[in-house]
């Protein structure tokens, strides 16, 4: 990492730059129902330089990256980063300043362990396929441990290391008359057992009772019930609408200090983004521009208290940066999750596209599987779909007190949101 700093030193139209290495290890493991059918590791290492180039009299800052591999020659180097100072003038953002931060003592540090990692969560998977009675039918796990060295030209050096693993999982489910297969990704930092049997149970469940789905029936409006990650999609509004970015290039409807749930009859919204999250993958002491990560209370009962984003839109501002926090926490509701199904509702279980407008609200998807709630009775649908404005309707929104932590997001199981548009197929 020195030697590119020399480098990056021969160039006095460099005014900034940021280096980060990351080295990583890895291991996989392909399954074929209970058979491995083949594994692999591998190792992987590879440099980013980002630059910033300022024309101080325009007041315009532009910047740009380079990926550099061990094979790279010193030539080769210095080629690329001359093609990227010119590319750098060519951007022509408005001026801005990163931090200047150099003291940081951070011990996040994950001991390399993923063999033993690997095997743990092999093992789970076959024992909760056991205990749920699911048909496996294949699965492949990936753990990575990358360890990652950071440099800037403000003499901020850090090291550090942290894991993440990925599971592909491909269930099935029969009738007399047809097969359902379902394929599901699931990512995280460390195994949460709890955690991840809830999702695969959900999964295994979710076969079986789409083999024997009924068609959505025409409902036209009805209760809006959303479990797991369709939550973390859903409420992902908030988080993208309060960051700087979005406010500053008017991609957001929000306001701080406004009342986002004003006469609101349900649940208040309180987020929280933050640095660290356990079993997060996205645990990190610095984002990319080497601003040191800060927790932020974005939301508080519902009131847009304070935005959080990266140095230049921040410094556009006039907020202090947070940084590029990748973990979103949002607190539980009133009401438990038998409660939300009490009364009659259509719930979604999963869809097989659901898409989510962070800058308007407008959310829509097509029902792979869901229940009709009625008279206390659940019936499996699969058809059809939904479609609402999450800003137009969050005056009724409610969130189970029951919280979930998947990957970087923590917060309630499932929410129900009243008065969502419904397309149905019967």
């Amino acid at each position: 990492m020195k030697h590119l700093e020399k480098i990056l030193l021969e160039y006095p139209e460099i005014n900034d730059y940021v280096i980060i290495s990351k080295h990583t290890k890895s291991a996989e493991w392909f399954f074929i129902k209970d058979k491995l059918d083949q594994s692999r590791r591998k190792e992987v290492a590879y440099t980013t330089i980002k630059l910033f180039v300022d024309d101080t009299a325009a007041k315009i800052r532009g910047h740009a990256e380079v990926t550099i591999y061990p094979t790279h020659t010193p030539e080769e180097i210095k080629t690329m980063l001359h093609e990227a100072v010119l590319g750098a003038k060519l951007i022509k953002n408005q001026g801005y300043a990163l931090p200047v931060e150099k003291d940081l003592e951070y011990k996040h540090n994950v001991k390399e362990n993923i063999l033993v990692t690997g095997l743990e969560i092999i093992d789970f998977i076959f024992d909760t396929a056991k205990k749920a009675q699911g048909d496996l039918n294949s699965f492949e796990v990936f753990v990575n441990h990358n360890t990652i060295e950071f440099l800037n030209k403000n003499g901020l050096h850090l090291n550090y290391s942290t894991q993440d693993c990925y599971l592909e999982v491909i269930v099935n489910a029969k009738t007399p008359t047809q097969e359902i297969e379902l394929y599901k990704e699931y990512r995280f930092g460390s195994l949460n057992q709890e955690s991840l049997a809830n999702q695969f149970n959900a999964l295994f469940t979710e076969a079986k009772d789409r083999a024997s789905a009924l068609p959505t029936p025409k409902l036209e409006k009805a209760d809006l019930i959303l479990s797991n990650d369709n939550v973390e999609s859903l409420l992902g509004v908030y988080e993208g609408s309060t960051n700087a970015a979005a406010l500053y290039n008017h991609m957001s409807n929000f306001t701080m200090g406004q009342n986002l749930q004003e006469n609101s009859q349900g649940d208040k919204i309180e987020l929280t983004m933050l640095n660290a999250l356990e079993g997060s993958i996205y645990n990190a002491p610095i984002d990319n521009d080497g601003v040191i990560l800060k927790s932020t209370k974005v939301i508080e009962n519902g009131v847009f208290t304070k935005a959080w984003g990266d140095a230049r839109h921040s410094y556009y501002m006039e907020l202090e940066p947070s940084g590029q926090l990748r973990n979103a926490s949002f607190k539980g509701g009133s009401k438990t999750i038998k409660e939300l199904e009490s009364e009659d509702a259509l719930e979604v279980l999963d869809f097989s596209s659901f898409i989510v407008d962070d800058s308007t609200g407008d959310f829509s998807g097509e029902i792979r599987l869901g229940y009709t709630i009625k008279n206390g009775q659940k019936i499996a649908i699969s058809g059809g779909s939904i479609s609402g404005n999450l800003l137009a309707l969050h005056h009724q929104l409610y969130l189970s007190k029951e919280v979930q932590r998947a990957n970087r997001f923590e917060g309630p199981v499932k929410l129900r949101l009243n008065g969502v548009s419904v397309a149905g197929i019967q």
